[in-house]
């Protein structure tokens, strides 16, 4: 029986409007390689497992004022997104049914941005980001984090996402059940996947009311 709904959160909850990447600006700023600085990036801003000091260091920044300003007005500059249309009315569904609703998103601590900023904090009984835990989507430690935090079976859990790689496979292999939410506006062919690798694919949260009823 699901006894928790966990959700990512843009994509999913969210609807950015702005498409830029801080780590593509900043990769650009400071001429490291994406592949090269994503990796640097993660390690610090998105699980904090690494200093500011050696993040800097690996990617040859000098000044590490000058690039916690960067990131900085870039998060307080970007459009904040708006929710999705049907996301207030399926939240307040689920938590008239007594379910733990709960969101779980790579963020860099230093994004203000959480589901109060949109006034659906009250509607979540928590709000996890790798940041916090020190692991990130999709690995199976952040899953298993989450899991033992919200003391549940991982049959009881159910994840949804617009991920395949960050959401869908993480989840699964933690044992979760999982949801790939594909809105129409945000498909891309990269994301489409075979029915096997997710449990269920939805194009919107009203799908998964009846997902939560089948598996009632």
């Amino acid at each position: 029986m699901i006894k928790a709904v966990s959700f990512d959160i843009g994509g999913t909850l969210i609807k950015h409007t702005d498409k830029t990447s801080i780590r593509n600006i900043l990769s650009d700023y400071y001429d490291v390689p994406v592949l090269l600085f994503n990796t640097a990036y993660r390690k610090h801003f998105i699980e904090k497992q690494d200093t500011i000091e050696n993040f800097c260091k690996s990617i040859g920044c000098n000044n590490t004022s000058e690039l916690v300003a960067i990131v900085t007005s870039y998060y307080m500059e970007k459009p904040k997104g708006v929710l999705y249309d049907d996301v207030a009315d399926v939240v307040k569904k689920l938590v008239e049914r007594g379910l733990y609703l709960l969101t779980f998103s790579n963020k860099s601590y230093l994004n203000p941005y959480c589901m109060e900023t949109y006034g659906m904090g009250k509607y979540f009984k928590a709000e996890v980001y790798s940041y916090q835990i020190g692991y990130s989507k999709p690995d199976i430690k952040a899953f298993y984090k989450v899991q033992k935090n919200i003391d549940l079976e991982p049959n009881e859990i159910i994840h949804i996402g617009n991920s395949v790689k960050s959401d869908i496979i993480g989840a699964k292999s933690a044992g979760w059940h999982t949801v790939l939410i594909q809105r129409s506006d945000e498909k891309k062919s990269s994301n489409l996947i075979r029915p096997k690798e997710a449990d269920f694919i939805v194009s919107n949260l009203y799908q998964l009311l009846q997902i939560l009823d089948n598996l009632s």
